[in-house]
C-alpha cells in the first residue's frame, strides 16, 4: 500500500505562483511507485481544492476554470485518520476523496513559512515533511 502524500501549495502570500510551480515540480519528482500524490491547493481566498486537474501547471492560466473543475475540500478527522473531504458533500455520502498520511507543504511566505500551516497540521495530528512550528519561528526571527 502506497503512502499517501498531500501536497499542500499556493496560499494568500505574495509567492502564491512561485509555490504552485515548486509543488507542480515536486509532485513531478516523487516516486509514483511509492507514494500516492495528492495536491491540495489553497487559493488567495483560502479555499482548499483537489483532483489531478491541478497538476497541470497549464490548467493556472484560467484559474476561474480550474476552481470549477478542481474539489473544493476540507481536512477533517474522521475515525482516526486525516481526510480530504469535499466542502459540500453529497446527500448520501460522507464526501471523503481521500485519507491523507502525511503532508508535505509547499508554501512560501505568509501563512506558510512562518508555522502557521504546520501548527494547524499539529492541531490535526497529521504527520508533516519539513520543519515544526517553534524552528519555523526561529527562521522569521533571525531575518
Amino acid at each position: 500500500m502506497k503512502t499517501k502524500v498531500a501536497v499542500i501549495f499556493g496560499g494568500v502570500s505574495v509567492e502564491h505562483e512561485v509555490s504552485v510551480i515548486s509543488a507542480l515540480q515536486a509532485i513531478q519528482s516523487i516516486d509514483s511507485n511509492k507514494y500516492e500524490v495528492i495536491p491540495v491547493y489553497i487559493s488567495k481566498s483560502r479555499e482548499w481544492y483537489t483532483g489531478d486537474v491541478l497538476t497541470d501547471i497549464e490548467n493556472f492560466k484560467d484559474l476561474e476554470r480550474l476552481l470549477k473543475e478542481a474539489d473544493n475540500v476540507l481536512l477533517d478527522q474522521e475515525d482516526g485518520n486525516i481526510v480530504l473531504k469535499k466542502k459540500e458533500k453529497p446527500l448520501f455520502s460522507k464526501g471523503v476523496i481521500s485519507a491523507i498520511d502525511v503532508a508535505f507543504p509547499v508554501i512560501h511566505g505568509t501563512n506558510g513559512e512562518d508555522g502557521s500551516l504546520q501548527g494547524y497540521l499539529e492541531l490535526l495530528g497529521l504527520p508533516y515533511v519539513g520543519c515544526d512550528v517553534a524552528h519555523q519561528q526561529q527562521v522569521w526571527i533571525k531575518l
